[in-house]
């Protein structure tokens, strides 16, 4: 089961399977790159250096407020490489789904591992994700430490299933698209807009509490979005000039600051904050646009291009598992007592060990595949 979860995860290629054949002659290699990049991003803010830039904010708290773009682009890359011109990625929607699913099996089982031998939660914590409503909510679904990793698997399932629902009843991928733009003005209003004029909570209830319920839905907006830019990308790319998207992209950048440095007030007052900002919209938009800019060449990586198409499932689900490694083992072990020091070794450590099991992982699963396929030739 677990060596085909790699296939789609978004438009990442199994092992042994060729590149090239189903993206046509243009592939656009900095979107491959790019959520390399992102992964490195998520082990970067969570990993929690102690670098401090101004009063009590810390540098991944920055990098975090200005990293919201990052779950927006992602689904976009993934409504992108949904999109052929045959029609032949769309109704493979229901396979693609069941990857997702065994990607969330995988990070579970991993993770159950994890918390019952290595942190000795003991089975009884398990126990009661089975028998607690409550506890499956708080603890499975949303962002515990032990299921950080699967939260977007969660979400990229039901934007899976929602299009492909879509798709069975003949239906246009725009009610995805209106339906998730409705739930994007929801979140924005409860965590941004909201707070903004001092409402933290409406008839008892946490604005921003209630915009984390709505969030996991803003995906059919942004994977609807990645698929129609690709299906009318000619006619989308010529409305925007070189110079637009770059003001598009400082003013994303600028603006995320500035509603970073807002929200962090209730951040650290216990409130929350919002996952999704007016900035970060600016910012995936002008940053997933501007990738069609670029030569198919140009600003290649090809070392990036790699970890973004076959190791990016591998590297999301592991991230955590190598922070915990590297906090645990590692940095005790490393004689050295400037903080900052050993917070940057750490993070280095913590994103050579997601690369390499992944890839090691990735190698034993190319391996097996390779050997089935000279099995059934033979």
């Amino acid at each position: 089961m677990t060596f085909i979860i790699a296939y789609d995860w978004p438009h990442v290629t199994m092992p042994g399977e060729d590149n090239n054949s189903t993206q046509g002659k243009y592939e656009n290699y900095f979107l491959r790159s790019f959520c390399a990049f992102i992964i490195i991003c998520i082990t970067f803010v969570h990993f929690e250096p102690s670098w401090v830039v101004l009063d009590d904010i810390r540098f991944y708290h920055l990098v975090e407020g200005v990293g919201r773009f990052a779950i927006p682009a992602f689904f976009m890359v993934s409504g992108y490489f949904l999109f052929s011109k045959d029609g032949h990625s769309e109704r493979r929607l229901g396979k693609k789904l069941l990857h997702i699913i065994y990607l969330i099996i995988f990070i579970k089982v991993l993770y159950f591992i994890i918390d019952l031998i290595w942190l000795g939660c003991g089975i009884e914590h398990w126990h009661d994700g089975v028998v607690d409503w409550e506890y499956v909510l708080s603890d499975t679904i949303t962002a515990e430490w032990n299921t950080m990793p699967v939260w977007f698997a969660y979400c990229l399932a039901l934007v899976y299933a929602f299009h492909w629902i879509l798709y069975k009843k003949n239906l246009s991928f725009k009610y995805a698209m209106y339906i998730g733009l409705a739930f994007v003005i929801v979140d924005m209003l409860l965590c941004e807009v909201l707070l903004f004029f001092g409402v933290t909570s409406i008839f008892g209830l946490s604005t921003v509490g209630l915009g984390e319920i709505t969030y996991p839905f803003i995906g059919m907006l942004f994977f609807s979005l990645g698929y129609y830019i690709h299906r009318y990308k000619d006619e989308i790319d010529s409305k925007f000039s070189n110079e637009s998207l770059i003001l598009l992209f400082i003013a994303g950048f600028l603006l995320s600051v500035f509603e970073f440095m807002f929200l962090y007030t209730y951040y650290r007052n216990g409130v929350g904050s919002a996952n999704l900002t007016f900035g970060s919209l600016f910012l995936a938009f002008s940053l997933f646009l501007g990738s069609f800019r670029l030569k198919e060449n140009q600003l290649r990586s090809r070392s990036m291009e790699f970890m973004g198409r076959e190791l990016l499932p591998w590297m999301y689900g592991l991230y955590m598992a190598s922070i915990l490694v590297t906090r645990t083992f590692i940095m005790p072990a490393i004689p050295i007592d400037d903080q900052t020091i050993l917070d940057l070794i750490g993070l280095i450590c913590s994103i050579a060990l997601d690369i390499g099991i992944s890839y090691l992982w990735w190698s034993f699963l190319k391996m097996i595949v390779t050997s089935r396929k000279k099995a059934v030739k033979q």
